[in-house]
């Protein structure tokens, strides 16, 4: 965090910095989640925290960390042809586990880029005041599950 608060708002290495830091987030995270499962297979239990989340800067930070990221042969997840769209903004804060919703996040989002090879991967979001509650859709071109898997 000191480097990124370091940079300034200006600075050409805040992008890069705060790309840096999302991503040894979601590795401690990733780490994290192996040893929550650990503890569900042995105590079958799973401990859920409540934290005030901004699904606004979850969507963010997952779609920076996607537009930078490679898979397994070193090929940018995000292909040539295929436009990565993040059109969430102005949703609430909520109250959950912020580390489960980036993860759900990132899973959606990332299955829709493995199978999306042309067009768009879109993520949008609306809010139901009335029953409390938010909605993120993940919209892709790709190729879709054929009806008899349904």
């Amino acid at each position: 965090n000191s480097l990124v608060d370091s940079a300034g708002g200006d600075s050409p290495m805040l992008k890069p910095l705060q790309l840096l830091r999302s991503c040894a987030t979601r590795l401690l995270d990733m780490v994290s989640n192996i040893m929550d499962a650990s503890v569900l297979v042995q105590d079958k239990k799973m401990r859920f925290s409540r934290d005030d989340v901004n699904t606004n800067s979850i969507v963010e930070e997952v779609l920076m960390l996607c537009q930078h990221a490679v898979d397994k042969r070193g090929s940018p997840i995000v292909k040539n042809g295929v436009k990565l769209v993040n059109e969430v903004s102005g949703l609430p804060m909520i109250e959950g586990d912020s580390h489960r919703i980036t993860q759900v996040v990132y899973n959606l989002v990332t299955n829709a880029l493995k199978f999306t090879h042309a067009g768009h991967v879109r993520v949008f979001g609306c809010a139901d005041h009335t029953n409390h509650r938010i909605k993120i859709t993940v919209e892709d071109t790709g190729i879709g599950i054929a009806k008899e898997n349904l």
